[in-house]
């Protein structure tokens, strides 16, 4: 079966181009294949247009074939359209086993899937041809939010924001220092839907509390939702005691409250991991005495 492989690319060669390793070189992403496997790509530069294995490409495009006579990836010599996305020259597009594009490597700014994108961005599709995570190569704009080179985007099936890792920490996404291997979510406008912090930052007014897991969250509005407390705070005229969880009414009335220590509410005492409700007039709707939240997680 090797042989029968190696024979039909030797064809190809003979058909489309002659092997240019000047002119034709490997691209930055390495798809599936890995060690051994990439010792036996093979460069072929095509010589007229041509439409090999159900894909069309243009003159002067540089394929890399594998052993098994499948194509790795192509290097755009004269802008063309491959599988419903137009690709410019230099750009590298990657295809899976099964001859669809899992990735491209873009060389200069370019629209895909009705965003825009700078140079040098790797970008990874979803099996859908969606788009999926996203490598930037330059600072840019998504959505209104700034992300800096390295910045790790991903969409959702619409081609919205949907998370972004950020490369360093302290990157401000949004306004906000955010926390290195942490998610900012977003809602589908690009607006923030949470994020963790990685210094305590007053938003809203509520000090809010930085660290793993510790979410901030928001509304589309962009008024604060939910967040642990970083020190003792007056929120609605109930005196919340650090490291309690708040969440809000988008009015900024207090919605609910997990306690990280005793307080009276109305000479009343409620004790360290009770969970109280409250209605949007400010009035306790329910109190759950135990939820364990804080006796599970020991660091409190």
């Amino acid at each position: 079966m090797y042989k029968r492989n190696v024979f039909l690319i030797c064809i190809l060669v003979l058909l489309f181009g002659v092997i240019l390793p000047e002119s034709c070189f490997a691209g930055s992403i390495d798809g599936d294949l890995k060690g051994d496997q990439l010792k036996d790509i093979i460069l072929v530069p095509l010589e007229k247009d041509i439409e090999i294995q159900g894909i069309y490409f243009r003159k002067g495009t540089c394929l890399r074939l594998t052993s098994e006579g499948r194509i790795f990836d192509a290097k755009i010599h004269e802008a063309h359209t491959i599988q419903g996305n137009l690709y410019y020259p230099g750009t590298t597009v990657y295809f899976d086993k099964y001859g669809k594009v899992s990735s491209v490597r873009l060389d200069r700014d370019q629209r895909i899937k009705d965003v825009e994108f700078r140079s040098e961005t790797d970008i990874y599709f979803n099996q859908d041809g969606t788009l999926g995570l996203v490598i930037l190569g330059r600072n840019q704009e998504i959505q209104g939010n700034y992300f800096i080179k390295g910045s790790q985007v991903y969409f959702d099936e619409n081609g919205n924001l949907n998370k972004a890792y950020p490369f360093i920490k302290g990157q401000k996404i949004a306004g906000y220092e955010t926390m290195l291997r942490w998610p900012v979510m977003f809602y589908r406008s690009g607006k923030v839907y949470s994020l963790c912090l990685v210094n305590d930052q007053i938003i809203k007014d509520i000090p809010c509390l930085a660290g793993e897991f510790k979410y901030v969250d928001f509304y589309e509005s962009g008024n604060l939702k939910g967040s642990f407390v970083a020190e003792n705070a007056n929120i609605s005229d109930i005196n919340v005691p650090k490291k309690s969880k708040v969440t809000l009414y988008e009015s900024g009335q207090l919605e609910s409250l997990l306690l990280s220590d005793k307080i009276y509410i109305n000479n009343k005492k409620y004790d360290k991991d009770c969970l109280i409700m409250f209605d949007e007039q400010g009035v306790i709707s329910s109190v759950n005495e135990d939820c364990g939240y804080y006796i599970t997680n020991s660091e409190y």
